[in-house]
């Protein structure tokens, strides 16, 4: 997965993910997964160190949800529909 990739690259192993669900879609559903599955399954890959879904959409919720996590990964993933 090019996200790993990415993240090994620069030694970024504690990593943040913030996603929406799309009930009707569920786009951020497959995602979410196949970036669990992809960490999950390679040894010495990054560890999600904190995962939130964001029922919220508005931009005052990302602020506050971005300002929780700021302290736990160097590198945060937002999947929104």
């Amino acid at each position: 997965m090019g996200i790993r990739s990415l993240l090994l690259q620069y030694e970024w192993m504690n990593v943040a993910m913030i996603y929406t669900t799309d009930v009707e879609e569920r786009k951020c559903d497959f995602l979410q997964q196949d970036f669990e599955t992809a960490l999950a399954n390679n040894p010495g890959s990054p560890t999600i160190v904190y995962k939130q879904e964001m029922t919220d959409n508005s931009e005052a919720t990302m602020k506050q949800m971005l300002a929780n996590v700021k302290s736990k990964a160097r590198s945060v993933f937002i999947y929104r529909h």
